[in-house]
């Protein structure tokens, strides 16, 4: 059984309630962990001036509190970010537990012309 280590629970914590079940119940299936929750906007920009994200602060949603969006990797002793596969599983499993629990849930590798494999967000108003 996988846990999540004290980053990324404190990362997670940043996150809205509907994303905390989802990433609980997603770590009992696969080994992961939490890159990213809620971003400033420094951190927000430089993650766009970087390529990492499609726009400035504020419009992702990682830019609320607590965020609609999370990032979130395949754990293997590390991340490696040319594993599509591992990122593929983890969407099935995302995509999975967010339909079991009637949980609007958008995924990066799904978006039009930027594929952002790490990126999950929800369609909430709060």
């Amino acid at each position: 059984m996988w846990t999540y280590g004290k980053a990324s629970k404190l990362k997670l914590l940043t996150c809205h309630g509907q994303i905390q079940l989802l990433c609980w119940e997603a770590i009992a299936v696969m080994d992961i962990t939490v890159v990213c929750g809620y971003r400033d906007k420094k951190a927000q920009n430089k993650a766009f001036e970087k390529g990492y994200s499609n726009v400035r602060y504020p419009d992702s949603n990682h830019n609320v509190k607590p965020s609609k969006a999370v990032d979130l990797a395949p754990w293997n002793n590390g991340i490696d970010w040319d594993d599509k596969n591992g990122f593929y599983e983890l969407a099935g499993i995302m995509k999975a537990l967010a339909f079991k629990h009637d949980i609007k849930l958008k995924w990066g590798g799904d978006f039009n012309g930027f594929f952002d494999g790490a990126h999950y967000e929800i369609q909430t108003r709060y």
